[in-house]
């Protein structure tokens, strides 16, 4: 088994024993608003390996992530094909205007970028003076930047996770905020540049803006790993244990559960989330401890995630 993901398994198995069988439930509704009827498996069989990071390109195909470094492009009908290998593992993806694809990989401790053709190259591999921890999962920003969640070592009893900008051009990665934060994870960006993050082990959501980062919304008896952007400014949240898909409404301070799926039938450690489709009104989730990715027509569809085009152009990344 990958290391990568076997601590990952220990320590979901490590929070199911300390909260018991019970799952807490918090905010109204208090049904959720979906039912396992509305999912569906996306790919067929089991030809995934455990995907973690998802993401919708501009081409509209949805781009994944496997623990032994695969990158897969997956058709709106689920049919999907291996297009890359980064020789570590695959994390969150980013994909520019030009069909670029940009992948976290914490074995090379490094931001890679992978061609059209499926040449896999650095795009960084230091920040500051040093290098890279743990990068997590990245976003584009509308003017090209890609926002980086270096979660640092996964310990819960000690933080050292940073918040990275990577310039449009590649290369040494400026550090933003530390804090330092317990494990930032899943990232996105709006439209006006906000960036939004999940620290998991403070379990909570979190805004960087101007310089500053402010608490948008506890996730209490979640463990958040993923969130993503829905078109009437709101979030919807992957929680890796339990496991279960949490919305916040826009200017909101309380989660809500749309699902949670106490026997991890429908969702097997659901890590990510990307809008798909026709008008972005469905929903992928990637998940971590099976093969497949799920999909959901959620309440509200998603909002568009930044294509910055001609980074290629100049970039500065470091080649491999």
């Amino acid at each position: 088994m990958n290391e990568y993901l076997g601590r990952r398994q220990f320590f979901a198995a490590s929070i199911a024993t300390a909260a018991a069988v019970s799952v807490p439930a918090f905010g109204a509704p208090k049904r959720p608003s979906l039912g396992r009827k509305d999912f569906r498996s996306l790919t067929p069989g089991l030809g995934l390996d455990h995907p973690e990071g998802i993401t919708t390109g501009p081409d509209g195909r949805l781009y994944a992530g496997g623990v032994q470094g695969q990158v897969y492009r997956i058709e709106v009908d689920g049919h999907f094909a291996e297009i890359a290998r980064t020789g570590g593992v695959s994390l969150g993806l980013s994909v520019d205007g030009d069909g670029f694809i940009y992948v976290c990989d914490p074995i090379k401790r490094a931001v890679l970028r992978i061609t059209p053709a499926g040449e896999v190259t650095t795009w960084c591999d230091r920040a500051g003076d040093g290098g890279l921890v743990l990068p997590n999962d990245c976003a584009f920003a509308p003017d090209g930047s890609l926002w980086v969640t270096d979660a640092g070592h996964e310990d819960p009893e000690h933080a050292s996770g940073r918040l990275l900008r990577i310039p449009p051009q590649g290369g040494p990665a400026e550090i933003q905020a530390t804090g330092p934060l317990h494990f930032p994870n899943g990232i996105c960006v709006d439209g006006e540049g906000t960036v939004f993050f999940v620290e998991s082990f403070r379990r909570r959501l979190m805004s960087y803006a101007k310089g500053r980062l402010a608490l948008i919304a506890a996730t209490p008896g979640f463990s958040p790993d993923g969130v993503t952007l829905d078109r009437a400014g709101g979030f919807v949240i992957t929680s890796y244990y339990p496991f279960a898909l949490l919305t916040l409404r826009r200017g909101a301070r309380q989660c809500h559960t749309l699902f949670n799926d106490e026997w991890g039938i429908t969702l097997k450690m659901p890590a990510n989330s990307s809008y798909f489709g026709a008008g972005l009104r469905d929903l992928a989730i990637s998940n971590l401890g099976g093969f497949a990715i799920s999909a959901v027509t959620p309440p509200v569809p998603g909002a568009p995630l930044n294509y910055p085009k001609g980074l290629y152009a100049s970039a500065g990344g470091v080649s491999s």
